[in-house]
């Protein structure tokens, strides 16, 4: 991608998140995105990151949510209290950036390596009203997919740990 086009993606994505929305273009796609294709980017209005897997099968009971205006909710565990907090317009943009990196036409529904009682990562991902939902063991899955889980996993850490 050349840097022009990257310069302009980045500015859409922080000038969107102050409007309270973050838009997402592709640009994994090709070399080079095309003006037409940040035009018609859409806003992500929710995602959601969940738990499940294990020996239990109940997960890690760890949960985050994020509203597109950068509202986020999270638990660290089963049974424990909701957190909220809010993102700032550099976090938004980065988040938007993970987004734009996987090319959701293509994604599978489920990324497994074949082994017994793993956790797996459960994501919901809105945008533009089209839900995509992505069940994946933890450290499987295209290398965009992985970078949104731990942006994701990172954001929770982080809250969670303000919260303390």
């Amino acid at each position: 991608m050349k840097t022009k086009t990257l310069t302009r993606l980045l500015a859409l994505c922080a000038a969107t998140a102050l409007a309270g929305t973050v838009a997402v273009a592709q640009t994994d796609k090709a070399p080079e995105t095309k003006d037409a294709d940040i035009a018609a980017a859409a806003a992500f209005t929710r995602i959601t990151l969940g738990s499940s897997g294990g020996i239990t099968g109940g997960g890690t009971g760890k949960w985050l949510s994020i509203d597109g205006s950068g509202k986020l909710q999270l638990r660290n565990g089963r049974g424990a209290p909701t957190i909220e907090g809010q993102l700032d317009k550099q976090q938004l943009a980065d988040l938007a950036k993970d987004l734009a990196a996987i090319d959701w036409a293509t994604i599978k529904a489920t990324y497994y390596s074949g082994g017994a009682d793993m956790f797996q990562d459960d994501l919901l991902v809105i945008i533009d009203g089209k839900t995509h939902q992505v069940a994946a063991e933890e450290g499987f899955g295209p290398t965009p997919l992985k970078a949104l889980i731990g942006r994701l996993e990172a954001l929770h850490g982080k809250f969670a740990a303000a919260e303390k």
